[in-house]
């Protein structure tokens, strides 16, 4: 749920008419969502699925932790949120002369792997659904061509190294955790629920999902460091909420939260981008009407 930070900071890029400016879009777990939608040129839509179709029961529930239902219902967002309340374009996306990168982990192969060059709209589905797999909450993992994958985070929460790797020369991060929140190590009794709840797969995937934290922390550091490199041969930017902001829930479904997600994510990239900061009053439910209500601050 807090890739609504990272659908808000889309949406902003789409109303400043960015979009068409890269050649590439990478996308990890809820990411891959936000990435898709943007492609689409469908960013604002993507985002509004948070706060006015997924914050329920339908989408999540830990009453299911009494039953064998995972506790993330990732069928009904790609099945029907998906498919038809908030209808993502999938020609859009097959015909877009941007290339969608969606990140998920393999199981048998202990590391990330990138879904691309997309023929049909149902390998793009299955590829959403393997990245958003989140362990222990959305169920057994996703076969994909005989593999089985698990959500983009057990290797690789932000995708810099598979941009890296493709020889990317100009990168824009979108991180959707504050200034100064990370990951943390996880407690004991977390560790022990985590692996119930991850049953489903072997114990050395449970093992390197709860030491993923490391190298989030680790990739966090290499990230804001070549970003303060003037005469780095890979120029590399970030949009992230600054200090002090509201983060959100992984599970989290109260709407004025991830509402106040969104708009802070939408003003941030005005912000990290150097454009002038807009004035957006928050819609009494959709961030979507709030479109007509943005302004330039003159101050």
């Amino acid at each position: 749920m807090r890739g609504v930070v990272c659908g808000g900071m889309v949406s902003a890029l789409e109303e400043l008419g960015l979009r068409d400016v890269f050649d590439s879009v990478y996308g990890a777990s809820a990411g891959a969502m936000a990435s898709a939608y943007f492609i689409a040129g469908q960013a604002r839509l993507g985002t509004t699925i948070y706060y006015e179709d997924i914050n329920n029961e339908a989408f999540i529930s830990k009453r299911r932790l009494l039953s064998s239902n995972p506790i993330m219902n990732t069928s009904f967002l790609l099945r029907s949120v998906c498919e038809s309340i908030k209808p993502l374009s999938y020609e859009n996306i097959l015909k877009s002369p941007i290339q969608l990168n969606i990140l998920s982990s393999c199981v048998e192969d202990r590391k990330s792997e990138v879904f691309r060059n997309f023929q049909t709209k149902e390998e793009i589905i299955r590829s959403l659904e393997a990245s958003i797999n989140v362990p222990g909450i959305a169920g057994t993992p996703v076969k994909v061509n005989g593999k089985r994958y698990t959500d983009a985070s057990v290797y690789q929460s932000i995708p810099f190294q598979s941009v890296l790797d493709d020889g990317a020369t100009h990168i824009l991060v979108l991180m959707t955790r504050p200034i100064g929140v990370s990951r943390t190590r996880p407690g004991l009794l977390k560790s022990l629920i985590t692996r119930a709840l991850m049953s489903q797969v072997p114990p050395y995937v449970v093992d390197d999902f709860l030491t993923s934290y490391r190298t989030y922390i680790q990739e966090v550091d290499r990230i804001k460091r070549l970003a303060e490199e003037v005469n780095a041969s890979t120029k590399v930017a970030c949009i992230q909420l600054p200090v002090g902001s509201q983060t959100v829930g992984q599970l989290e479904k109260d709407a004025s939260i991830l509402i106040n997600g969104a708009l802070a994510g939408f003003k941030a990239t005005y912000v990290n981008l150097g454009y002038s900061c807009p004035l957006v009053a928050a819609a009494p439910s959709s961030f979507d009407s709030c479109r007509p209500r943005i302004h330039d601050n003159k101050d």
